[in-house]
């Protein structure tokens, strides 16, 4: 009996560590198909293009500041975490931290030296940097006229900073490994996924506006 109860305990998900993991892969899959779907009735709806909606900045912060957060945190506590291993050892003698292998963080490893492909290093450079220039023209161009909204200048300046912090990511830690916070790292990688599927929309519109915007404020100049 004590066997067969040790068989069923061992088949249990929640006390089985591959089958926790497969639930959290599924539960960040769900997040980042809601995600996805949310922002495309962003896009696609003409109830959201009203400049006074409050609503789409708080979206706007969300996506591109948690983005932000998550890149932040996988340098601060998973690529270098040697300030935070030094402020546990530093309590530990203190005899303020009893169990110290309990929060000392394990440095991410990579797979291989160099930063990927030469096509992925072009990709996230060009792409970045198209992406934060665009984008800072729509900026330039919102603040030359008169009823430019201060919550545009913000939403695009979370934009900006997002493609900042990612593009350098990508560029020096493709070929990383993650073995500690793996929960926290599906989480945020597949709302990475979400965010730049999301941009990817909202670039190839803001290009057609932008051309708009270009000529009417060339044809202000000559006039």
């Amino acid at each position: 009996e004590d066997s067969a109860d040790e068989i069923n305990q061992n088949r249990a998900w929640v006390k089985n560590k591959n089958g926790q993991d497969y639930f959290v892969a599924l539960l960040t899959m769900i997040y980042a198909l809601i995600i996805i779907s949310f922002s495309l009735v962003i896009e696609l709806s003409p109830t959201w293009s009203n400049s006074d909606n409050v609503a789409e900045t708080i979206f706007y912060g969300w996506m591109y500041g948690l983005g932000s957060l998550f890149i932040l945190y996988t340098y601060a506590f998973m690529i270098y975490p040697q300030w935070w291993n030094l402020i546990i050892y530093r309590l530990f003698e203190r005899r303020i931290v009893k169990n110290l292998n309990k929060y000392i963080l394990a440095e991410v490893g990579h797979n291989g030296e160099g930063c990927g492909t030469l096509y992925l290093r072009l990709g996230a450079v060009l792409f970045g940097c198209l992406s934060i220039v665009l984008f800072g023209l729509e900026i330039f161009l919102c603040e030359r006229e008169q009823d430019c909204k201060q919550r545009f200048v913000i939403e695009h300046c979370f934009l900006i900073i997002f493609v900042a912090l990612q593009m350098h990511f990508i560029f020096c830690n493709t070929k990383m490994s993650v073995t500690s916070s793996r929960w926290i790292s599906k989480l945020g990688f597949m709302h990475l996924v979400a965010v730049n599927l999301w941009t990817w929309i909202r670039f190839s519109k803001t290009q057609k506006k932008l051309k708009k915007k270009l000529a009417a404020a060339i044809e202000h100049d000559i006039q």
